[in-house]
C-alpha cells in the first residue's frame, strides 16, 4: 500500500503476515528438507506439492522425521534454501513483497 506521511514524503509498506507454521515454507523446499533431515517419506512428498494446503506442517514434519526439531531444525533447513526455487506460496508473497521493498525507488 503506498500512503503519504506527514512530511509529505511518500513511502512505500507492504504488509505480510504469516498466519500459519513457517513449516510449510520448509516443506516449500523439499530439496533443502532433505538435505537437511534426510530423505522425506511419501506424505511429505505428497505435502511439498502444495505445502500452504497443509494444516500443520509442523506435526507431519514431527511424525516422519524422528530427529525433527522447531528451532534446530529449522535453522538446518534455511542453510540449504534456495528461495527462488520454492513452491509454498505464502513464501513467494514475502519474498516479493521483500524484493519490491529493497528495489531503489
Amino acid at each position: 500500500m503506498d500512503r503519504v506521511c506527514g512530511t509529505g514524503r511518500e513511502t512505500q509498506s507492504r504488509v505480510r503476515i504469516v498466519c500459519e507454521e513457517l513449516e510449510a515454507w520448509m516443506l516449500g523446499d523439499l530439496t533443502a528438507l532433505e538435505e537437511a533431515l534426510g530423505p522425506a517419506s511419501h506424505p511429505i512428498r505428497r505435502a511439498a506439492r502444495d505445502p500452504d494446503a497443509i494444516p500443520h506442517p509442523s506435526q507431519l514434519l514431527r511424525n516422519h522425521h524422528r530427529t525433527y526439531s522447531k528451532v534446530q531444525s529449522s535453522a538446518e533447513v534455511a542453510q540449504h534454501m534456495s528461495p527462488l526455487q520454492n513452491r509454498s506460496r505464502s513464501f513467494n508473497a514475502f519474498l516479493d513483497a521483500v524484493l519490491t521493498l529493497t528495489e531503489p525507488i
